[in-house]
């Protein structure tokens, strides 16, 4: 798995954590569900920095 794949992975584990429901979208899970917002990953990192649960990359 490459750095960026775990870096998202990292971000989802993240979010999760407090109970924060994500959800993969489609096969290739480059874009995201959070409630009902859709987000591609980068977008889903920079949501885990904000909230503080990861620091910025």
């Amino acid at each position: 798995m490459s750095d960026e794949a775990d870096s998202i992975l990292a971000a989802v584990a993240a979010l999760l954590a407090p109970g924060i429901v994500v959800a993969p979208i489609g096969e290739e899970p480059d874009h995201w569900q959070i409630g009902c917002f859709t987000f591609t990953d980068a977008e889903l990192l920079r949501r885990a920095e904000i909230r503080g649960l990861r620091e910025a990359s």
